[in-house]
């Protein structure tokens, strides 16, 4: 569903829209917003590896934390609830993006260089989307923590990863948002397919299901890479 109408102002403490119809601007909203919540993403984007690091410290002597699987026992599979809420925000995110970035190429005939350079596509509706995607890349700092509390392997994809990317995806919402849709295209496929494949692999309530399978290697480089 394309946005109409979207945000023309934030509030300090939710993404709700104003009353105003005017269409979405991303200096105005996306900008906006990350310039005036700073100290909060700073905020998170530092305590991230301390928390992390903090709590695998903290549950060394102590047992995992039963948050679900395929084996789990626990009332609520909040494992699976959390990677198929991802995957669900990745399929609608790239719905919005994917024609957003190929349209200038495919109906009005543009070069990649003219699609890049010279459209102001961060201000059609649907980029809306985009400003979404990267501001869940903070909320997906959970998947890490999630980990830790479960006593998984922590790997170099799964820390580094997140915060890698939310801090590019803050530094393009803020100065290179010109030419961002099409990277954001790149970035939000790649992500879709892993919650989409982890979501299969946790999936509790199919008979017999399989035992938990790490996301199969090109996967892996590619979100590495991305």
């Amino acid at each position: 569903m394309v946005v109409k109408g979207p945000l023309s102002s934030f509030s300090s403490s939710s993404l709700s829209s104003s009353s105003s119809s005017s269409s979405f601007e991303w200096e105005r909203d996306a900008k906006g917003f990350y310039d005036r919540h700073f100290i909060v993403l700073f905020v998170a984007a530092l305590m991230y590896y301390p928390v992390i690091l903090g709590i695998k410290y903290l549950m060394r002597n102590r047992k995992a934390f039963d948050l679900g699987g395929a084996k789990s026992r626990a009332m609520v599979n909040w494992i699976f609830w959390w990677e198929a809420s991802l995957a669900a925000f990745s399929f609608v995110a790239a719905t919005q993006v994917v024609p957003l970035a190929l349209e200038p190429l495919y109906e009005q005939g543009l070069s990649w260089s003219e699609s890049i350079c010279k459209l102001r596509t961060h201000d059609d509706p649907r980029a809306f989307w985009m400003f979404l995607f990267n501001l869940s890349k903070v909320f997906e700092f959970g998947d890490t923590v999630l980990v830790v509390l479960r006593k998984k392997k922590l790997i170099m994809l799964q820390h580094y990863h997140h915060l890698a990317t939310m801090i590019y995806c803050w530094y393009a919402t803020v100065i290179t948002y010109r030419y961002y849709h099409f990277y954001c295209l790149l970035v939000l496929l790649p992500p879709l397919s892993v919650y989409s494949y982890v979501v299969n692999n946790k999936l509790w309530l199919l008979p017999s299901p399989p035992p938990p399978q790490p996301p199969s290697p090109p996967i892996v480089v590619v979100c590495v890479a991305l």
